[in-house]
């Protein structure tokens, strides 16, 4: 699992590379959507309260990734949040409304 500052040197040496940006935003996020499961295994989370923490807490590794990546790209603070519902959409939904507020 990588910090946000790695997540946001290796987001500026991709784009740096000529890549699109977005598509490198949209790997940070799927990378960080997937460390979830990875998370809650190394703690063994059963309960739903243990999945919201998790899931807070990579929406905050979202919201210090884009505060070290250059203002120029863009990228919004709530795009783990839009991620998320998109891409983990069962999982989204079994959320409580709060949560996903916070996420915002």
């Amino acid at each position: 699992m990588k910090k946000a500052k790695e997540y946001a040197a290796d987001f500026v040496a991709r784009v740096g590379r000529g890549e699109d940006p977005v598509k490198c935003a949209g790997d940070v996020a799927r990378a960080m959507t997937l460390e979830i499961e990875d998370i809650g295994k190394m703690r063994h989370a059963k309960s739903s309260e243990a999945l919201t923490a998790i899931v807070l807490e990579q929406s905050r590794k979202w919201k210090a990734f884009v505060a070290r990546v250059p203002e120029k790209f863009s990228l919004s603070p709530s795009g783990f949040a839009l991620y998320f519902k998109t891409h983990m959409e069962a999982t989204a939904k079994e959320m409580p409304v709060d949560v996903l507020n916070q996420m915002l």
